[in-house]
């Protein structure tokens, strides 16, 4: 399911202080991100134009900013991808790298896309992880590895981001005698999910 983009930003005590509807554009999914004193918005979305067409598109504003710029896009995805999560790799100089999960009818595909700030065009997907098909799952990029929680089946898998493509590790939760994955835990910095 799509949606139209509003986005609002209050003040502490509640009083909107910004708000901008972006008309033309229809997303299936989004986030903020807040380092510093800089807001990044990223979303995939369609236009009005091309309503098949899915694109990663982002905007960077000052926390404090006065208005809301518009969306650039980064990337036109692969046909027929439905994007359903974002999450980031720990920081790095210049560069930020992000994971996008999207469902299939039997494989996940998580893409890593590297995005250069200072150069947007060359943002691009660097490789592609595939997991079996599942209806809930959470990522967890750690810098050198990237887990894959799947929650409907009680799986946990770790690929290698850096290392060769084949390198996938696999903990099956229900030999442990964990019949259920309710929460799961990512702690970006120290390398551990839970």
């Amino acid at each position: 399911k799509s949606y139209p983009i509003t986005f609002v930003i209050f003040d502490q005590t509640g009083k909107t202080v910004l708000n901008k509807v972006f008309n033309n554009y229809t997303a299936n999914v989004g986030t903020l991100k807040i380092s510093e004193d800089t807001l990044v918005a990223y979303i995939i979305a369609s236009v009005a134009s091309d309503p098949y067409e899915s694109s990663l598109y982002y905007f960077k504003m000052p926390v404090t900013g006065k208005s809301v710029p518009d969306f650039t896009r980064l990337l036109i995805l692969p046909p027929q991808t439905v994007i359903d999560q974002f999450e980031w790799s720990p920081r790095q100089e210049g560069i930020e790298t992000i994971f996008i999960g999207s469902k299939a009818e039997r494989i996940n595909t998580i893409y890593q896309v590297r995005i250069d700030f200072d150069s947007p065009e060359k943002t691009r997907i660097v490789r592609s992880f595939n997991m079996p098909s599942t209806t809930f799952y959470r990522l967890c990029p750690t810098g050198t590895a990237l887990a894959a929680i799947d929650y409907d089946n009680g799986l946990v898998f770790s690929f290698d981001v850096y290392g060769s493509r084949s390198t996938l590790y696999t903990f099956e939760t229900r030999a442990y005698g964990i019949q259920r994955i309710t929460h799961s835990t990512c702690d970006q910095e120290e390398q551990v999910f839970q």
